[in-house]
């Protein structure tokens, strides 16, 4: 998952808007927990994991819940949203 806070509208194949939006800790929030969720399944199945894979998720799940104290304006933290462990996408 990657968050953008670029809103960008097409008319057909022409661009028509090409907006920044403004986040909000409650939309933040949200799509952090239910990243958290989805990830929950893979945490608690860690005999399937390499040691290193567990690793990396543990750190991205660390860092979705450390975003708030991280960065305390929301945009800032959408705009430096972790990315998604490779062997999840």
């Amino acid at each position: 998952m990657v968050m953008s806070r670029r809103r960008i509208v097409y008319n057909g194949t022409e661009i028509i808007s090409d907006t920044t939006i403004d986040e909000t800790w409650d939309n933040l929030r949200t799509i952090r927990d239910m990243e958290l969720e989805r990830t929950d399944i893979w945490v608690t199945t860690s005999d399937r994991w390499a040691d290193d894979e567990m690793a990396t998720l543990l750190q991205y799940r660390q860092t979705l819940r450390d975003l708030p104290a991280t960065y305390p304006n929301p945009n800032d933290a959408a705009d430096n949203w972790p990315s998604r462990p490779e062997f999840l996408r």
